[in-house]
């Protein structure tokens, strides 16, 4: 039982040591009521929360490009307003998913107008929020 255990124990350390994540708040994202990113080997992740709505993009990286899954949901009411008489609905979510390769937005999809708008304003805030993170020291191995 004892050597049950023990292997239990080194397999959670060796996880824990592989999933090693740096997370800084960022502070210069505008129209943000706050961000988080989360930067791992293959990963990153960067969750914004506005006054009526909440996004995540998730980048991964591949052989030669990386696959971004972008994600947001749109609130009828600001987040932090407390009435007992609204409650808080989804009214719509946006989801994106497309790839970036030398800095430039591909997808298998065709990019229409709409799509290509809203796959630029995630890769200026992918951009604003390394380049906030690179200057606090954090995320070094990521870049676009």
């Amino acid at each position: 039982m004892k050597g049950i255990l023990y292997l239990i124990s080194i397999n959670i350390l060796c996880v824990s040591f592989g999933l090693k994540a740096e997370e800084i708040t960022l502070e210069s994202l505008h129209a943000t009521e706050g961000a988080v990113l989360n930067c791992m080997k293959k990963q990153l992740n960067l969750r914004i929360y506005g006054e009526t709505y909440r996004s995540k993009i998730v980048v991964s990286k591949r052989k030669d490009l990386f696959e971004v899954l972008s994600n947001t949901e749109y609130y009828n009411i600001p987040i932090g307003y407390h009435d007992e008489n609204l409650k808080s609905e989804t009214v719509f979510t946006v989801e994106n998913k497309y790839f970036i390769k030398n800095k430039e937005i591909i997808s298998a999809v065709s990019l229409d107008s709409m799509y290509k708008k809203n796959a630029n304003d995630d890769l200026s805030i992918l951009s604003d929020a390394i380049s906030e993170a690179h200057e606090n020291q954090k995320c070094l191995s990521w870049d676009f």
